[in-house]
């Protein structure tokens, strides 16, 4: 009798924490609708350097005021991106170090501004990104591998998605401190290394 009354006690302290849990992040509504504009565009996008016609967006973004737009916001993207992640990197190894039995935030201070020019300067660089998909010369990327320049292209941006995910786990509030430090630590690293990737594709050139 004493167990039973003893687990039906229990039973609404236990619904109440899951109606106490904190909502969702708002980064995840944020990869959501980067999601799905992606994948909208995403068969237009494959297929644009193709030798069938100039697009209604070719036409808009292959001028030269939009490529040296498209060019600023990819390079300033991606310096405002490295400063946000190193921002959250020394913040939350702060945070370990001089009081890691206490609750990390990133709504304050410092890290609201490493988290604010993080999810900037992705929105720049993804942005400028998309744009210069549309610059005069630029090959299909449905050749895949059979074109060097594309298949450095290919390999930066997927190493971009992963940077995305890696700062979606970071800023998630359920995330464990330690796999917050790693996520930003392998970000920085992705992120040098898609700026030296950025520098071969523009030595070999779009027609390699």
């Amino acid at each position: 009798m004493g167990n039973t009354y003893r687990s039906l006690s229990n039973r609404p302290l236990s619904d109440r924490q899951l109606m106490n849990r904190p909502p969702n992040n708002l980064s995840t509504g944020r990869l959501l609708i980067a999601t799905t504009l992606t994948s909208l565009l995403s068969s237009s996008v494959a297929a644009h350097g193709e030798e069938a016609g100039e697009s209604s967006w070719r036409a808009l973004l292959g001028g030269f005021d939009m490529m040296i737009l498209a060019n600023s916001l990819h390079s300033l993207g991606s310096m405002l991106l490295l400063s946000g992640i190193l921002i959250l990197y020394y913040h939350v190894k702060r945070h370990l170090d001089e009081s890691p039995e206490t609750e990390i935030s990133f709504s304050s201070g410092l890290s609201l501004m490493g988290k604010r020019l993080t999810i900037v300067g992705l929105v720049f660089n993804l942005t400028g990104g998309l744009m210069r998909l549309y610059q005069p010369g630029h090959p299909s990327l449905l050749e895949f591998f059979a074109n060097r320049w594309t298949s450095v292209m290919l390999i930066k941006h997927m190493m971009i998605i992963v940077m995305v995910y890696l700062c979606y786990l970071t800023f998630r509030e359920d995330s464990e401190d330690e796999l917050r430090i790693r996520a930003l630590r392998t970000s920085v690293v992705l992120v040098i290394t898609i700026g030296l990737l950025g520098v071969v594709a523009s030595v070999v050139g779009p027609g390699a």
